[in-house]
């Protein structure tokens, strides 16, 4: 082959072609090529020496070094293992870059500038303008510090000499109210409070108009009305209960609409086929007229005593005391009752009998304002000896029989 086809083959692979490209192209054939490429010692860069010369390169510029390794398609090591062979050390020209921003940083805060003004003019961090002047040992110097330095001492005149508040001092230098008293307590100034600074005259004036803004606040906003249930009149309810469940307008209406018969609701017991009353406030089915009839419709008995249903767990308890220490004890006679405010019935839940004496027990384990004029009009009209056992006398229960007539009233009877 000629010269100029030798010369030629070895510009084309020089050029960035390949061997079989340039075989292609001067038809001949392809290990031809190589021999020639070989024996003129020609070595052409590779595409992966190329994208190396590349990523370190602007890496150089500056550029970070996870946009180098994703513009390069190769993983941040790699990336850092190109670098290394350079011999470079820490983040090489990006370094350099770093290092003028915190020069630059120095100079801006000794002229006063603030981190956040810095950091806007480098973009960069204010944490990392911060840290360039503490390593620089100027933290005291200027910017920030100084401006915090100024409102210190201004905050101290205003709090000793113009007698301002911690708010109104925190206001006007557009601080927070903990660090104007931080600065007032580094300057060992008696921090008082806001009304301990006040005169009198000037407290009983902020309490004056407290108490006039509560009370005109109470007379602006209108009151809830309703009509009574049993008179009709309009009546208001008190503050803040608009939601009250209040039916009437004094104690006197709610008796009176209680005991008016118009108020009250015929019914026939299911069991018995008795009739009943009911007030007509009461949103029960009324389907029994009592709980033994109730009992008798579900079949569920709670409590029972000698064929006595019982009320309460407390009333099981009593009995089950009088059936173990044979206190002879029976329910109580409701027709032997009395009658109190009108047309109302009270009768005890037992009576006890021990030799010739006897006495009305009721139990209660929780008493309430209600069952005290009850209790006080048996007393009176009955003539019958009256105990009201409660959960604090039952529970825990007595240990022996005497303990038990105790209770009762009954122990000095037995002894005698």
């Amino acid at each position: 082959m000629s010269e100029d086809a030798k010369k030629k083959a070895i510009e084309l692979y020089v050029s960035g072609k390949t061997v079989a490209q340039v075989a292609r192209e001067l038809e001949v054939r392809a290990n031809l090529v190589w021999n020639w490429v070989d024996r003129a010692g020609v070595r052409r860069p590779s595409k992966r020496s190329q994208h190396m010369e590349a990523a370190i390169a602007a890496y150089l510029d500056g550029t970070p070094i996870t946009k180098v390794a994703a513009e390069a398609k190769v993983s941040v090591s790699t990336v850092q293992g190109w670098v290394s062979t350079r011999g470079l050390t820490g983040k090489g020209g990006r370094a350099a870059k770093t290092s003028s921003n915190k020069q630059s940083a120095l100079l801006l805060y000794r002229e006063g500038k603030l981190y956040s003004e810095i950091a806007k003019a480098l973009k960069v961090a204010p944490k990392t303008v911060s840290k360039w002047v503490e390593d620089a040992g100027i933290v005291e110097e200027g910017g920030a510090h100084l401006q915090a330095r100024r409102d210190a001492e201004s905050a101290v005149r205003l709090y000793t000499e113009k007698n301002a508040t911690i708010e109104d001092i925190a206001t006007h230098l557009g601080r927070g109210v903990n660090t104007v008293s931080g600065w007032l307590r580094d300057a060992e100034v008696e921090v008082k409070s806001s009304i301990e600074r006040r005169t009198s005259a000037e407290q009983a004036m902020y309490s004056k108009l407290g108490v006039a803004a509560n009370i005109a606040k109470a007379q602006a906003e209108p009151r809830p009305t309703k009509i009574c249930a049993h008179c009709e009149e309009t009546f208001e309810l008190p503050q803040g209960r608009r939601q009250s469940r209040q039916q009437y307008c004094s104690p006197e209406c709610s008796q009176l609409g209680r005991r008016n018969p118009d108020k009250r609701t015929q019914h026939v017991c299911e069991v018995c086929k008795e009739p009943f009353e009911r007030f007509a406030s009461v949103q029960s089915p009324n389907r029994f007229c009592s709980n033994a009839c109730r009992i008798k419709s579900s079949g569920k008995i709670q409590w029972k005593y000698e064929d006595n249903v019982l009320d309460s767990g407390y009333e099981a308890m009593f009995a089950g005391l009088c059936s173990v220490y044979g206190v002879p004890c029976e329910r109580f006679d409701r027709a032997q009752g009395v009658n109190w405010e009108g047309e109302r019935w009270y009768a005890p839940d037992f009576l006890v009998k021990v030799g010739a004496r006897s006495v009305a027990v009721e139990i209660k384990g929780l008493v309430r304002e209600v069952d005290e004029p009850k209790w006080a009009a048996f007393r009176e009209k009955s003539g019958v000896p009256f105990v009201v056992l409660t959960q604090e006398q039952l529970v825990p229960p007595p240990a022996t029989r005497e303990d038990l007539l105790a209770l009762l009233g009954l122990d000095k009877i037995v002894k005698s």
